[in-house]
């Protein structure tokens, strides 16, 4: 290893650690601010400079002319009398003497014939860049030129004037850019704030606090972008709340089961009962609970996957629905509830029959379970030009208004004692959402508790 290989790789560190350097979005708003700023002030104090020095200027020689023009009509009126500058030295030695500008007064030929510093009579004149004339005529005839050069006076006084109006415009930006400055603090501030605190509780929320929540009151994009967040973050909490359900729902709907066979495997084992068909019977059926209760979180899982195929037919929708209704007829008589199917026997629909039937099922079992003795529970269908709305009414207990939007989630219940009695593993709706929207259809709920809840679907109509 030479002497150069330490160097290099404190080098490299060193150029890591400034790459690795992360520059604030507030000091990034803020530099973008303070630059257009900048920008605008320098470009807004350059063009007011040089049109301030521009207007002045004008504004100089048109009061300069404005200023000497009754001499000029003096000029004027004297070669009109007199068709010659004879004398004219002393005409504007008189009128002049007060006046701290020196004036040329030249005839056709550019000779001068008069001159306030009475150092150039008769010489052949060539103006300065900064002298100021005024034309002299007679009859429509250009007869001589006054010539206006300003004292070093008033030209130092001008230069003062525009000198101090420079700085005024060059401090007045100063303090502009200062107060925009200060104001881009802030404006990137209050921008940056919902920002670092969505950062804040997104960092919280990777290492497991699913309840940040951060304010979302305005109703701009940071606004939208913190609503947004939040309903995030409530799904997310929602899930993860689903997900520890999950095991202890499963857990708990296993549990029986599962206990009640090896029961009774351990007391046929031990002798203590004896094999009759009763209790084999018994045995069986909660094997199929078991079963049932595998299946259907088999059949969710491929369903919200997309890994099952539909079987879709032409099927005549009365002939579903009596299926259906067959199935959970013997449930219905044991309780004492009506049901009652209205169905047009000439609607067609195409379907996979089988899923179909699975949540007409579903519902029926649903409603019959919260619907008391002498209740009703009606099945009715709507056809519309491409679709048919079939409803499942029950005139059960109802679902809180808390609980609607949470009912085709699976496990889901409204009663978190989990007793069989009120229900089952909670799968079947989430399973009948599922179904009808792989069949291109929606399904929702109405409810209000104490009078009864209606499930509507819609399915596709046979061409």
């Amino acid at each position: 290893m030479t002497r150069a290989d330490p160097e290099r790789r404190r080098r490299g560190s060193i150029r890591r650690r400034i790459a690795s350097l992360k520059v604030s979005l507030q000091w990034r708003l803020l530099a973008a601010f303070v630059l257009v700023v900048l920008i605008a002030v320098s470009v807004v104090a350059l063009v007011g400079a040089q049109n301030t020095s521009s207007e002045f200027n004008t504004f100089v020689q048109f009061s300069g002319r404005m200023q000497h023009r009754p001499l000029v009509m003096i000029l004027t009126q004297y070669y009109a009398q007199h068709q010659s500058w004879a004398g004219a030295q002393d005409l504007l030695a008189t009128n002049v003497g007060w006046m701290l500008e020196r004036m040329v007064v030249v005839d056709a030929q550019n000779i001068v014939v008069a001159d306030s510093a009475d150092t150039r009579l008769g010489q052949k004149f060539t103006p300065a860049s900064t002298d100021l004339s005024f034309d002299i005529q007679v009859a429509g005839r250009t007869v001589g030129r006054m010539y206006l050069n300003p004292s070093p006076e008033g030209t130092q006084l001008n230069i003062d004037f525009l000198q101090a109006t420079t700085r005024g415009i060059v401090w007045a930006g100063l303090a502009a850019s200062l107060v925009a400055v200060a104001l881009s603090l802030l404006i990137a501030r209050r921008i940056t704030a919902p920002v670092s605190a969505l950062t804040t509780a997104a960092r919280k929320m990777a290492q497991g606090d699913l309840n940040q929540r951060v304010p979302a009151n305005s109703s701009d994009e940071i606004g939208e972008l913190g609503t947004a967040f939040n309903t995030m973050a409530s799904s997310l909490a929602r899930i993860d709340q689903l997900r520890r359900n999950l095991v202890a729902d499963v857990a708990h709907e296993l549990r029986t089961p599962l206990t009640s066979v090896l029961g009774s495997l351990e007391a046929l084992r031990d002798g203590v009962v004896e094999p009759t068909p009763e209790f084999l019977d018994s045995a069986y059926e909660e094997g199929l609970l078991l079963k049932r209760l595998v299946d259907d979180l088999q059949e969710l899982s491929l369903a919200e996957a997309g890994q099952i195929q539909l079987d879709r037919q032409p099927v005549v929708l009365v002939d579903i629905v009596d299926g259906a209704v067959r199935a959970v007829a013997e449930l219905a008589r044991s309780k004492k509830i009506a049901l009652d199917a209205a169905v047009p026997p000439d609607v067609r629909v195409e379907v996979d029959a089988a899923r179909i039937g699975q949540v007409l099922r579903n519902l029926l079992t649903n409603a019959l379970a919260f619907t008391a003795a002498s209740g009703r529970v009606t099945i009715t269908a709507q056809p519309a030009s491409a679709w048919v709305e079939l409803a499942v009414t029950d005139t059960g207990s109802g679902i809180a208004a808390e609980d609607l939007p949470f009912v085709f989630e699976r496990f889901y219940r409204a009663d978190k004692s989990r007793a069989r009695a009120t229900g089952g593993a909670g799968l079947g709706l989430a399973i009948a959402r599922q179904w009808v929207e792989a069949h291109g259809g929606t399904i929702w709920v109405a409810s209000e508790p104490g009078r009864g809840t209606t499930f509507t679907l819609t399915l596709p109509r046979a061409k």
